[in-house]
């Protein structure tokens, strides 16, 4: 063998192993791979859809909590009326208390889903590695390998358990922040939507 292609082959096995090394960090969204993720709620389907329930029931409880307090200024408390005034503190109570058990079982259904789906697709990652010829884990670092195991699929946990209760939870309560804001003062919601 040449020096020429000597030193040829070793750029090339220099920048192979330099690609290999560096994946990117972020990367665009990609639908597809949400749409694929959320295809492992499939089993859990009751749990996923419990959950969808106690996220739009959040999202309303907060803004009904807003509005209660509103009413109460507006209402008994400008009024004067002791009895209405009582009468809303303990309606007041009674919804903030329903908000903490509906938060409660939110999480808890949010991180069963995350550890059912977790748990699936470890299984799976374990059992398509068992399949893989042995060319494969001479090619790829094991500690890339074991990074895909463990600590992207937590992270997937972490989207299962958080995220998406969370994402979908403030869409909600922004809505219904914005849809009594604007029954209440309407030039008031356009200026401040503006």
């Amino acid at each position: 063998m040449s020096t020429a292609s000597t030193f040829k082959l070793d750029r090339t096995l220099t920048r192979l192993d330099r690609h290999e090394e560096h994946e990117p960090d972020e990367r665009p969204l990609d639908i597809g791979l949400i749409v694929r993720l959320f295809s492992y709620t499939r089993p859990y389907a009751s749990k996923r859809n419990w959950l969808f329930v106690m996220v739009i029931l959040r999202s309303i409880q907060m803004p009904a909590l807003t509005w209660l307090v509103a009413a109460i200024i507006r209402g008994p408390i400008a009024g004067g009326d002791g009895h209405g005034v009582a009468i809303g503190v303990l309606a007041f109570l009674v919804l903030a208390v329903s908000t903490q058990v509906v938060m409660h079982f939110r999480q808890r259904l949010a991180l069963e889903l995350g550890e059912s789906v977790v748990f699936d697709l470890r299984n799976e990652i374990f059992a398509r590695l068992q399949v893989l010829p042995m060319s494969f884990f001479d090619r790829n670092p094991v500690g890339r390998l074991v990074t895909r195991a463990t600590t992207d699929v937590d992270a997937l946990n972490d989207l299962f358990a958080s995220g998406v209760a969370a994402i979908l939870n403030d869409f909600f309560y922004l809505f219904g922040l914005a849809a009594i804001l604007l029954a209440w003062h309407p030039r008031l919601a356009l200026a401040t939507f503006s």
